[in-house]
């Protein structure tokens, strides 16, 4: 809604932007940044780590030097992101929702709403 909006921009729509981009971070993180997949040698991610160790089941004789090497990075990795996914639920995302109450927003405090009802609809 805040995207098709024609009124001008206010503090919720500014908060609503660096919580998006503080997604996005975590997001690179874990998976590299989606605009780069496929274009020559892309930076290694949490995500590529773990698919290199992962190489290691196929095998008899168990984690490589390099992937044993592999797992240390990935739990370094993990370490930091940790914090900043816990503030992102501990303290952005409460506090994005006050503002969006505070704006009188609908919330609907059990996530998702089912998509099919037992009830008949009137049509006009």
């Amino acid at each position: 809604a805040l995207d098709r909006s024609t009124a001008v921009t206010g503090d919720s729509e500014i908060r609503f932007e660096q919580l998006r981009q503080k997604i996005f971070s975590i997001e690179e993180m874990v998976s590299g940044k989606r605009s780069s997949r496929g274009f020559g040698s892309s930076p290694t991610t949490i995500s590529s780590r773990l698919s290199m160790v992962e190489l290691g089941r196929v095998n008899t004789w168990g984690l490589t030097d390099t992937q044993k090497q592999q797992m240390v990075y990935v739990q370094v990795a993990l370490e930091e992101l940790e914090p900043k996914v816990d503030n992102l639920f501990n303290n952005d995302f409460p506090a994005f929702k006050k503002t969006l109450l505070k704006a009188g927003a609908p919330w609907i405090p059990d996530g998702f709403t089912d998509a099919t009802s037992d009830e008949p609809e009137d049509m006009d």
